[in-house]
């Protein structure tokens, strides 16, 4: 009994002394850590999205590659060199935009190729170039070029903000001077055209009112066109 008693007067105390004591001062902070945990393994990669849409069908046939140097009505000097790629996508078009004539009368071989400076549209991207080459007597010694090339629509855009519309018509019964065509040749097999010409222009026979130095390369696929038998309708 005593020894109970004694138990719970030293519990007692204990209880007392705990409950009358302050909490003491927080510690330091730790360190912080220097070396990065190792990064986590990658996840699975997404589902490949579909292919956007592409105009290689109209890039396919070549290019007509025009350079125009000169000086604008402005005074401002130019130096431009245009690529024009697109084939015309028009069934009309085409068959005077891409096509090779052969006569052979007169032993000539004629082509009208033209091509578009981006995705054909009826206006907004209509800047375009066309261009005539008939070549008499092709292969012979006497061989003799006629030539005509429209360009339309083209802006000559400069570092001040300001912007010229070049857009002319060359043809050497009119308005072409010092004409040189080289490098001609065509592939029958391939049908593929490739030659490179060089003239001048004189100032009162161009939009610049200057005088203009025009290049041209050309590397084209072009097509012959079938023609449709003639039918009649009978009276």
């Amino acid at each position: 009994m005593k020894k109970n008693l004694l138990k719970i007067i030293l519990l007692s105390f204990l209880t007392l002394f705990l409950t009358n004591c302050e909490d003491g001062e927080n510690g330091m902070d730790g360190t912080d850590a220097t070396v990065d945990g190792t990064d986590g393994s990658n996840g699975v990669d997404g589902v490949d999205g579909a292919d956007g849409l592409d105009f290689d069908d109209l890039l396919q046939y070549g290019a007509i590659t025009v350079t125009i140097e000169g000086t604008d009505p402005e005074g401002n000097e130019f130096a431009e060199t245009i690529e024009f790629n697109y084939t015309p996508v028009n069934g009309d078009y085409l068959l005077y935009g891409n096509i090779v004539e052969y006569d052979t009368e007169d032993n000539s071989i004629h082509y009208g190729i033209g091509r578009y400076l981006s995705v054909p549209d009826e206006s907004i991207n209509s800047t375009s170039t066309y261009l005539d080459l008939t070549v008499s007597n092709a292969g012979e010694s006497n061989e003799t070029y006629d030539f005509s090339i429209d360009i339309d629509g083209y802006a000559i855009l400069y570092e001040g903000f300001d912007a010229f519309l070049f857009q002319d018509d060359f043809d050497t019964t009119d308005n072409i001077a010092n004409l040189n065509i080289s490098e001609y040749s065509f592939d029958q097999e391939t049908n593929t055209l490739l030659f490179s010409s060089t003239f001048n222009v004189a100032p009162d026979d161009n939009t610049t009112g200057n005088d203009l130095a025009v290049t041209i390369e050309v590397n084209a696929v072009v097509f012959e066109a079938v023609e449709a038998p003639v039918t009649t309708t009978p009276l």
